[in-house]
């Protein structure tokens, strides 16, 4: 695939498959008309958990003849990142806690208040790191990985009495604030390839 272009008013004139023809032809083009190979390169790997897909870089090199399109790969800002995990966003606190302990004699004590009061509460699995006594070697742990379920629950503040049972489990449960917003983050767009295939012509 090529392109005309325009070098005093560098300016795209259209595109061709496979390249521009008079008459099933190539022609030798005059000034200031070049003719310019239409590259796409193939888009980069990434991590979508991680990295998005922002765009494209579209350059023109006239001495090698070509028109090159590139991807551009950037990493997900940071409050990006966190307002995914953060399925409720019209709230402002959340408490994150095994299913097993929320629902024990203390900890449902919790989910029984979010439940009466209709506060979004969801369930959630992770993969965490666990150690253990290696049962052929005393003194030593085993550590392999496993996965736990966990109870999340939204609010727009925490009540003492909850923060109380939570602090009784130090870490086990946890109390979070929903991310802060940075200034208005840029939007990634979906690549957009600004010249339309036209049809061979044998104008200008």
């Amino acid at each position: 695939m090529t392109i005309l272009y325009n070098l005093e008013r560098a300016e795209i004139l259209s595109k061709y498959e496979p390249y521009y023809t008079v008459d099933g032809e190539r022609v030798e083009l005059e000034y200031p008309i070049i003719e310019l190979d239409y590259i796409m390169e193939t888009k980069p790997e990434f991590d979508p958990k991680t990295q998005w897909l922002v765009g494209q870089t579209h350059t023109i090199d006239t001495q090698l003849k070509e028109y090159r399109i590139s991807w551009v790969v950037e990493d997900i800002p940071p409050y990006e990142l966190a307002m995914r995990d953060w399925t409720h966003k019209d709230f402002m606190k959340r408490i994150t806690a095994p299913v097993d302990l929320i629902l024990d004699d203390m900890g449902i004590k919790i989910y029984g208040w979010f439940q009466v009061n209709e506060f979004p509460i969801e369930t959630v699995a992770r993969t965490i790191t666990v150690e253990s006594p290696d049962p052929d070697n005393e003194g030593e742990t085993i550590t392999e990985e496993v996965e736990k379920k966990f109870v999340r629950l939204y609010c727009q503040f925490i009540l003492p009495e909850h923060q109380q049972i939570a602090d009784a489990f130090g870490d086990t449960i946890v109390i979070e604030d929903k991310p802060q917003s940075p200034d208005e983050p840029e939007t990634p767009v979906e690549p957009v390839d600004p010249i339309e295939p036209t049809e061979p012509s044998g104008s200008l």
